[in-house]
């Protein structure tokens, strides 16, 4: 039924997502414009920097945050990105 569309070939075959705060990596399921979604449970206090890394295929990309409200286990961070 579907014989007919070609397979796409150019697509990412590896994204990682991750969260550095204080020298620990924390795995990321989520990056929005506001905030970041971890994988796993995360505390911080208010006002925490850090720094969100995005690999697409080797290719690593990175921003500087704030998190103002810290975070609490199991919830999105608010971030805002520092330019």
């Amino acid at each position: 039924m579907l014989d007919h569309i070609p397979l796409r070939e150019n697509y990412s075959s590896t994204v990682e997502l991750t969260l550095i705060v204080n020298g620990q990596t924390i795995s990321l399921c989520g990056v929005g414009p506001w905030s970041v979604s971890p994988r796993e449970q995360v505390d911080l206090p208010e006002k925490t920097t850090g720094q969100v890394r995005m690999s697409i295929d080797g290719r690593v990309h990175s921003w500087d945050v704030v998190m103002p409200h810290g975070a609490v286990p199991f919830e999105d961070i608010e971030v805002e990105y520092v330019s």
